[in-house]
């Protein structure tokens, strides 16, 4: 039994070790160093991703390599050898059919590694090999089962999809989501946005409290919750963002009772004496909410590193933090830096040649096919259970075959 395990996670690996165990032919899709193995994003209780990958993974990991088929190319599509997507076989079941695993490879290593076997052939040839080391190449494995292990997709700024021009400036701006948030140098920016108040977001929060220090920095909390962080679950985490938002709360307080004292002295001077000393302006949050909110838009100008953000309140929500920023239907605010943590999904564009709507279990619609999708904070115990429903469907599959 030939099984493709894709994704480098805590998932992975413990997906690895189980089918390895049943003495399964394994081969690892994972990358050679996960995109999450710099973040700050809180892994456990005791540990970040980062802690979590230098003190623990690689060791896992190397361990398993001796063990197991390696493959850290970047996997492009999975697709069945000869199925179409809605094809079905009279009396069988599409698992009849191998699943290929399309992946891409550097030339070099694939000229290389047949150079040795046939150096007469490359001696023949009439044209530059050097062309060929221009492009990568598609090369594939087949397989009986494929378990998808991939942390899952963070969303994007839209409600179900990207907002407008979200796709086509993401590269150019300092636009960062999931858990990469976490990687990112916050004190290289003074105005910065969170999308999303979920867990994810309340960690993030937290980890700017030196950041939000200095008093010349500013965030901007755009929401689809009424109450931001309203959702947050986790017990701890919660007191300890309650925590950080009355100090929040108490200091913005402060700061409007001192401009309430200036404006009333400054209105007690002779308008000769007005006229020479300036009006005092009433301080702007520090937190700014836009409770209600979805952004609508992003938009940017050539020669500034500051973006600009769309946000619309629809008439069916009612803002119940800062409801003053309520007041206006569409408002726009201006960022050097977003942060996206709007929720995250299982990531199916490496399965749309199969037949995959949706995936709402690890068991998917296309039978063989499998998903871990990782979350947060899930248990051994519960990840040993998932893997043991995947054991005892294939066990079904092939006990009939």
């Amino acid at each position: 039994m030939k099984i493709a395990i894709i994704g480098d996670s805590p998932k992975a690996i413990a997906a690895v070790k189980h089918f390895y165990d049943i003495q399964a032919d394994v081969t690892w899709f994972c990358e050679k160093e996960p995109n999450w193995s710099h973040s700050n994003f809180k892994f456990s209780d005791e540990k970040t991703f980062k802690q979590y990958y230098e003190e623990e993974y690689k060791e896992e990991k190397e361990k398993i390599a001796s063990k197991v088929k390696i493959n850290d190319n970047n996997v492009l599509r999975v697709m069945k050898r000869f199925l179409l997507k809605n094809e079905e076989i009279s009396g069988r079941s599409r698992l009849a059919d191998l699943f290929r695993v399309v992946f891409e490879i550097e030339p070099q290593v694939f000229i290389e590694e047949h150079q040795e076997k046939n150096p007469q052939f490359f001696q023949n040839l009439k044209f530059d090999m050097k062309e060929l080391l221009e492009e990568k190449i598609e090369h594939f494995s087949d397989f009986d089962l494929v378990v998808d292990a991939q942390f899952k997709r963070a969303l994007d700024m839209g409600t179900s999809a990207p907002c407008v021009r979200e796709l086509s400036l993401r590269n150019r701006l300092d636009l960062y989501y999931g858990v990469e948030c976490f990687s990112q140098k916050t004190n290289d920016y003074q105005e910065i946005a969170l999308i999303g108040s979920g867990e994810m977001a309340a960690q993030f929060l937290l980890s700017l409290r030196t950041w939000l220090k200095n008093k010349e920095n500013r965030i901007f909390i755009v929401t689809t919750e009424e109450s931001p962080f309203a959702s947050v679950s986790n017990i701890p985490l919660k007191k300890e963002l309650d925590e950080l938002i009355d100090e929040q709360n108490r200091l913005q307080e402060e700061e409007v009772e001192a401009f309430l004292k200036k404006r009333e002295e400054w209105n007690q001077l002779e308008s000769y004496m007005q006229a020479k000393i300036k009006r005092p302006e009433e301080p702007i949050p520090q937190v700014v909410y836009f409770a209600g909110h979805n952004v609508t838009s992003v938009d940017a100008l050539v020669d500034q590193r500051k973006f600009y953000l769309t946000c619309e309140i629809p008439p069916f929500r009612r803002a119940q933090v800062q409801k003053e920023n309520a007041h206006l239907d569409l408002k726009t605010i201006g960022v050097q830096a977003a942060f996206v943590l709007t929720g995250n999904e299982v990531n199916l564009e490496l399965y749309e040649s199969l037949k995959i709507k949706e995936c709402q279990d690890v068991i998917s619609e296309e039978p063989g096919v499998y998903f871990l999708g990782y979350e947060k904070n899930e248990s051994n115990e519960e990840t040993k259970k998932l893997l043991n429903r995947v054991q005892r469907d294939v066990e079904v599959y092939f006990s009939r075959h």
